[in-house]
This record gives C-alpha cells, sequence and structure tokens, in this order.
C-alpha cells in the first residue's frame, strides 16, 4: 500500500465526569487518542523517569507486504509525543509490554510473526532512550509462541521474561545484554502466564495466566518461583464457571494480587472483573468482583501506597453487542473496597477498552488502550488520565509522519531491496545503517538516493541483522533474515 504513515494526536477537553451513588468519582484531566487511516493498539504504559511515559502496542500502518509493526511512542509530560519508532520484519508483530531499565533504556516484548497461526516467535529487544535498537532476540519452535511480560531484576540489571507456547509456559533469565542465562518450562495442566512480578523478599517471581481446561473452559492459574525459576507452589482458580488472570503484583508487603474475569454460572457470556488476594505462600486471603455492565474485564493495574488502581472495559447492559464496549476504571484498597469507580466512553459505534495504567507524575494515573469505531476503519491508541484535583488540559492538535519504510525478500538470499516513501522528508535526509547480531556495523552508513535502492548480500555471512533507518533524528529499525544459497 503506497501511502505514507500520518498519526493524528487529537486532544480534547473532558468534562468532569458525574459521581455515582456515594463513590468517589474520577476526574479526567486530558484524554487523548493517537489515530490513522489505519490501526494502532496500545497494549502497555509506563511512567518514564525524565517525567513523561512510554506506551507500546502495535502498528499496522506498513505497507500491506510488510504486515504490522510493534509501535512504540515515547510522551512528553504534557501528552505530546517526543518520539514514536515502529519495529519488526515483515511479518504481523506485536508489542505487549514494556519497561524503563536502570540505564533509562527500554525492554520490549511481544510477538514476532502471525498472531493466530504457528508461525510466530516470542520477540524481546531493548532500546536505548531515544528509541535505537541496541539488541533483539527471538524464541520459537513448531508452535505459536508470545511474550507477554518482563521484569528487571534489580539485584543485576537483568531480566526475566514469560513467554509461552500453545500449551506450556516459558521463563527465560536474561542479562542486561540479551544473554540467556536459563529458561524454566512449566507444561503442566496447560497452563499459559501473561503476568510476571518480582517478590524483593526472595528474589523468586509470581506468574498469573490460565489453565485450559477444555475448549470451552479455562481456569485463572497463580504459580511461584525461586530465583532460579524453580517451582514452589501452584494454584488453580475456577470462579463460578470460568476465569482468567491476566496481570499479577507483589506488594512491598509481600502480598500478591491478580486480576481478570470471571464468567457468570448461568450466562456464560457474561463476565465480572475479578480480584484475587494472595499471601506469599499462594493461601487466598481474599476475594472480590465487580461489574457495572453484562460484561466486565480488568487487564492491568497498578500499585500506589495501599491502593490498586485497575483497568478495563465493561459492556453495558443496553448495549447489543458486546464488541460495544466502554472503558472501565476503579480505584480499591488493599481490603478489595472501592473507592471510586467509572465507565467512561462514548455512544455506540465508538468502542473503548483499556489494558494499562500507571501511575502519573502529579499523582493522579494514565490509562493507555484502544478506541475504535466500529462502523468507520480507524482505531487509535486511547489515552486518558485521571487525577485526584480534577484539572482538566488540553493541547493543540499535532500531526506527526511516521516514514514507511520495507525490507524486502526477507528472508533474503543473494540480495534486497529497501523501499522508502514520505511526502514530507526526500530520500537524501535518510540514513541506513546495517548490524550483525553482535551489533556491529557492517558498512558504512549508507544515504538513500532513490526510493527503491538494491543491496547485494551475497557475501554476508547467514543469520539476523537490523538495519537502522535515520531520519530527522529519529531512528526506526527492521529485522532481516540472510540465508545462504544451499
Amino acid at each position: 500500500m503506497n501511502f505514507s504513515k500520518t498519526t493524528y494526536l487529537i486532544c480534547f477537553l473532558v468534562i468532569t465526569l458525574v459521581t455515582q451513588n456515594s463513590k468517589l468519582q474520577a476526574q479526567v484531566q486530558w484524554d487523548t487518542i493517537y489515530t490513522s487511516s489505519g490501526i494502532i493498539d496500545g497494549y502497555a504504559v509506563q511512567a518514564t523517569r525524565d517525567n513523561g511515559y512510554v506506551v507500546v502496542g502495535f502498528s499496522n500502518l506498513t505497507s500491506t507486504i510488510g504486515g504490522q509493526d510493534v509501535c512504540v511512542v515515547k510522551l512528553n509530560n504534557d501528552g505530546s509525543v517526543k518520539w514514536s519508532n515502529n519495529y519488526g520484519d515483515n511479518s504481523t508483530d506485536y508489542g505487549l509490554n514494556i519497561i524503563e531499565t536502570a540505564d533509562s533504556g527500554y525492554v520490549v516484548v511481544g510477538i514476532l510473526g502471525s498472531f493466530t497461526t504457528s508461525s510466530s516467535d516470542a520477540y524481546i529487544f531493548k532500546l536505548d532512550k531515544n528509541g535505537n535498537m541496541l539488541w533483539h532476540k527471538e524464541f520459537g519452535g513448531p508452535e505459536h509462541n508470545a511474550a507477554w511480560d518482563v521484569v528487571e531484576i534489580p539485584t543485576d540489571s537483568g531480566l526475566a521474561v514469560v513467554t509461552h507456547a500453545d500449551y506450556y509456559t516459558r521463563l527465560i533469565r536474561m542479562s542486561q545484554f540479551g544473554d540467556t542465562l536459563w529458561t524454566q518450562l512449566y507444561t503442566t495442566d496447560s497452563i499459559r502466564m501473561y503476568s510476571i512480578d518480582y517478590c524483593a523478599s526472595d528474589g523468586g517471581f509470581v506468574m498469573a495466566g490460565v489453565t485450559t481446561v477444555s475448549a470451552a473452559i479455562q481456569n485463572g492459574h497463580v504459580i511461584k518461583t525461586d530465583f532460579f525459576g524453580n517451582l514452589e507452589w501452584s494454584y488453580e482458580y475456577f470462579g463460578n464457571n470460568g476465569e482468567g488472570l491476566y496481570d499479577v503484583l507483589v506488594t512491598p508487603s509481600n502480598e500478591i494480587f491478580a486480576i481478570g474475569s470471571s464468567l457468570v454460572d448461568s450466562q456464560p457470556i457474561f463476565t465480572r472483573g475479578v480480584v484475587r488476594k494472595l499471601d506469599i505462600n499462594g493461601n487466598q486471603i481474599d476475594y472480590n468482583t465487580y461489574f457495572v455492565g453484562k460484561q466486565d474485564v480488568l487487564y492491568g493495574m497498578c500499585y500506589d501506597e495501599g491502593f490498586l488502581v485497575l483497568a478495563g472495559y465493561t459492556v453495558q447492559d443496553n448495549f447489543p453487542n458486546i464488541n460495544d464496549t466502554k472503558a472501565y476504571t476503579l480505584k480499591i484498597n488493599e481490603a478489595l473496597e472501592v473507592i471510586w469507580e467509572e465507565f467512561y466512553g462514548e455512544s455506540m459505534p465508538i468502542n473503548q477498552s483499556l489494558r494499562s495504567v500507571c501511575k502519573s507524575h502529579d499523582g493522579g494515573y494514565l490509562f493507555s488502550g484502544l478506541k475504535s469505531n466500529s462502523q468507520i476503519p480507524i482505531t487509535g491508541l486511547y489515552l486518558y488520565k485521571v487525577g485526584e484535583n480534577g484539572n482538566l488540559l488540553s493541547f493543540p492538535e499535532i500531526t506527526i509522519e511516521v516514514p514507511n519504510f520495507l525490507v524486502y525478500p526477507n528472508p533474503a538470499i543473494d540480495y534486497f531491496f529497501i523501499q522508502y516513501q514520505s511526502s514530507l522528508f526526500p530520500e537524501s535526509e535518510v540514513t541506513i545503517a546495517i548490524y550483525n547480531s553482535l551489533g556491529q556495523m557492517i558498512s558504512t552508513p549508507i544515504n538513500l538516493n532513490a526510493n527503491e535502492v538494491r543491496i547485494d548480500c551475497s557475501n554476508w555471512t547467514s543469520g539476523a541483522y537490523i538495519i537502522n533507518f535515520t531520519l530527522n533524528n529519529a531512528t526506526f529499525s527492521k529485522k532481516l533474515l540472510i540465508r545462504g544459497l544451499l
């Protein structure tokens, strides 16, 4: 598809929402959607040390040959874009989570390949603070593989990444440079873990996800391991008629919270948001469900000094279609009592769901997710920020162009093409640098002199390479595979 990728930042004032019953009401401070003629989705948001934020998801704004890419957007404190880069190869790629590391860089985890077929790899890569790729790793096999969550280990700045294939989970311990230190597989009960947290008290890990019971039923599952990934305990949670757990955290007082959704007995398409509170040995301390509609799901949470802030979506009772959703947020205390609760969104056919939340720098909370129009093929990365003071902020409209780069054929044997298109930046302003899997530049930087160039790779060693495109102080990365002639 020969069009340049354009991302619009549309910000607007939102009136303070009405208090419901006796519960306190979250007040929207600013509401932002980054949208385009394609799809861009925000799976995770994190506050960063430079007083800004970073969001990861995916974007299908590349050529149709190139599928879709992992998308990382770096924001300033006011919600304006500092930089936005896409990463991946010519397959269908997803960014599922992101963390800021001790060196002010970022680690991204997700999927390299299709979300729905057996051809995907778990995708893990490291960025510097400006979004330049430093290293990347893929883990795969004959099944569908995905990397869902990552934590940094404070003792050595290493990483623990939770991935899963079709019916087992893999925990990968890595150095800060991407070297694999050890791997543990968990194959019992067809478990798939979606979230991981580090236990500071003993150096172990807690993971939450699901156990597949049958084609129609799954249960929530939480496991605890030691520092080397050896299983310490494993518990399954049934709910009323099935359950899924999608996020987990360990508090400073060694209490574990896992959230997700639980099916309602008599109505299999109806769900309630669920929170389970466990002690460090896996014993359940408390349990509660939350709902404002007929289908409620909790996806992400953050901890804030004795409180949990939760993010998800709801389908209201008067909505005819379960795909017509509104953003659902609530704040609870450690006794699982609601402090404030709200579902937020526009009238149909505008659908909104939230996947992640972090504490903002001013003491409020920033949520990320998806906003779409079911009647128009436009979907946006959706952010909105709430706080206690109710201040409303608005920003001018900002237009940012993300150039379109395509590398093909990929894998390549003895040559490949680089295609570039942008209505704002001429080819002469683009510099290309190519690195091998060790991070070594294999040739001097290349300046583009046409919108398509052919590069000879017949003498290159078989393996993975990273092509960095530098334009207007931003860097965009593509992965290239070289396969030698047989």
